[in-house]
């Protein structure tokens, strides 16, 4: 599911650059490189927690931690951009911190407990992270494509995961909902 998920994410994002630079699609990925390199891993890291986390823990837990991403991304802003954190943010980062935490002991003393929907609810926690460090990177490297970025992200996925990968058991409906999401 990566795999498939990570490559026809690259493909639709360089079909937007192609539609919305036509001429020059190629200089949107040239300003990948530096910097542009942290939201490529970012994202990258991102996409591999979220579908780890999405087939090891419910959906609802997965959607519910992903949801703290603004959360995430102000105290990142915090240290990438100097940005001040009001103090009702920080009350809703402490509330959700709580929140996350009930959810994780929710998780630890359920059935699936510390190998399963633990572990989800902590990929779900390193998928929100990761997105809003790419989010906040976007803000503090506006030179640099995030369309190429998140292209070349999910390309470097689909690759990184080829060797685990059973790309041609996905089944027809679920290849469906794959190019959808891509």
């Amino acid at each position: 599911m990566i795999f498939w998920r990570a490559l026809l994410v690259s493909f639709g994002m360089w079909l937007m650059i192609s539609l919305i630079y036509p001429n020059r699609v190629w200089q949107q990925y040239r300003t990948v490189r530096g910097p542009g390199l942290l939201m490529v891993g970012a994202y990258a890291l991102g996409t591999i927690s979220f579908v780890y986390a999405i087939t090891h823990t419910s959906v609802a837990n997965t959607l519910i931690i992903l949801s703290s991403t603004p959360l995430f991304a102000a105290l990142i802003s915090r240290v990438l951009l100097q940005e001040r954190i009001q103090p009702r943010t920080l009350i809703a980062i402490l509330l959700v911190a709580v929140g996350i935490g009930v959810i994780a002991a929710g998780s630890a003393v359920g059935s699936s407990g510390l190998m399963g929907g633990l572990m989800g609810d902590m990929a779900a926690i390193l998928g929100s992270f990761f997105l809003a460090c790419g989010f906040s990177f976007v803000r503090r490297f506006p030179t640099t494509s995030a369309f190429a970025a998140i292209s070349c992200s999910g390309l470097i996925t689909a690759l990184l995961v080829l060797p685990l990968a059973a790309p041609l058991a996905v089944s027809v409906s679920d290849f469906g909902y794959l190019l959808l999401m891509g």
